[in-house]
């Protein structure tokens, strides 16, 4: 009996940084909604929000 594969929802994203710096983080996400986080940005050294953008 064949066994049915399941597909992920889950996989890498990249999150990067709202002040156009360059800084990204690659996180695990969900397909569906876009993910936002605030999480540190080394070049200007604060906190500031992350958006999803595609993985090339």
């Amino acid at each position: 009996m064949a066994v049915k594969k399941t597909k992920r929802k889950r996989g890498l994203i990249r999150i990067i940084s709202t002040a156009k710096t360059g800084t990204f983080y690659v996180v695990n996400g969900s397909k569906g909604k876009k993910i936002k986080k605030m999480k540190y940005d080394r070049k200007i050294r604060r906190r500031v929000m992350f958006e999803e953008h595609k993985m090339a």
